[in-house]
């Protein structure tokens, strides 16, 4: 079986990747609905700046997300959030995630935080384990 060797994403995306992973699970893991994509822009300044979408679809509302964040040539890290599934070991389980990378970047660096739902009448949600480095990508080229 080959594995998959990943690019190890820059120290200096790692309070970026938290900021972005801790938004998106805080709007899934506590209350249990699904996340609706979005993106995040950090300026110079340091400060972050969501980028909501109002498409329709989960996949137009991604589409939407990646869109706003290369359009935005102000930002020094970019990165976009959704909800899916995420297969390890053979298990499939709902996961958060999250596709981060600086300005000028060649590699984008995709993270899961899986979640799973307990509960006979009113389902809980609860996370699984801890973020991992599931995939590279280019989310700005």
């Amino acid at each position: 079986m080959n594995e998959l060797t990943l690019a190890e994403p820059p120290t200096t995306l790692d309070d970026f990747t938290m900021a972005l992973l801790t938004r998106a699970t805080d709007a899934v893991i506590p209350r249990g609905r699904p996340l609706v994509a979005f993106g995040l822009v950090e300026l110079p300044s340091g400060e972050l700046t969501l980028k909501r979408t109002t498409a329709g679809t989960h996949d137009e509302a991604l589409q939407q997300a990646r869109a706003v964040v290369r359009l935005d040539g102000f930002g020094v890290r970019a990165g976009v959030a959704w909800d899916g599934y995420f297969t390890l070991e053979g298990t499939r389980t709902e996961a958060v995630f999250v596709e981060v990378s600086e300005r000028d970047a060649d590699t984008s660096f995709v993270f899961a935080q899986r979640y799973g739902r307990k509960g006979l009448l009113k389902k809980r949600t609860f996370a699984i384990g801890r973020p991992m480095l599931v995939d590279n990508g280019n989310l700005l080229g």
